[in-house]
């Protein structure tokens, strides 16, 4: 299968040659991986989504992905947001261990990394044009949030998850 192909990059809007991008960063999916061999007795992880996948018999391997960027864009968004937060979330993660049920646990994040790292998966879920995500229609909020990632917004509008804290 093609690593890469040509097309026209959905972030940036040049025709350039497109990476597989992830929908749903790949570390989301680490918990929900197995190892099979494959048909040359190689063993590799694979996800399994066969329960909501519309070919039974098929296993999607590593998550979701789309031809959806060229590799500017696509590095941008993993250096941006999905390596920054899968450095403090997943490799130094401020979570302990173990929390008493009456405990209270509090953590200091990086809200606007949150928020980038969330805006930019549903962008990308919205633009994606196959299962499971040809129902998700961001409407005029897909340019919003496309100018966001693109920083031609500079501070995301209110209404993307501003609440006050």
């Amino acid at each position: 299968m093609a690593k890469d192909k040509n097309g026209i990059c959905k972030l940036c809007g040049k025709s350039r040659k497109l990476c597989k991008s992830h929908i749903i960063p790949e570390y989301f999916y680490s918990n929900c991986y197995f190892t099979v061999a494959d048909k040359e007795g190689r063993r590799t992880h694979v996800f399994d989504a066969k329960e909501s996948n519309p070919n039974p018999n098929r296993v999607i391997q590593k998550g979701w992905w789309e031809f959806l960027l060229c590799k500017e864009c696509e590095c941008n968004i993993n250096d941006q947001y999905e390596k920054r937060f899968k450095n403090f979330w997943y490799d130094d993660s401020p979570i302990p261990d173990k929390v008493k049920i009456d405990e209270i646990c509090t953590i200091q994040f990086d809200r606007d990394l949150l928020r980038g790292l969330l805006l930019s998966i549903i962008w990308r879920a919205g633009v994606a044009e196959k299962y499971p995500f040809l129902e998700i229609k961001l409407g005029p909020h897909e340019d919003k949030i496309k100018k966001i990632l693109k920083h031609e917004i500079i501070k995301p509008a209110i209404k993307y998850m501003n609440h006050p804290a």
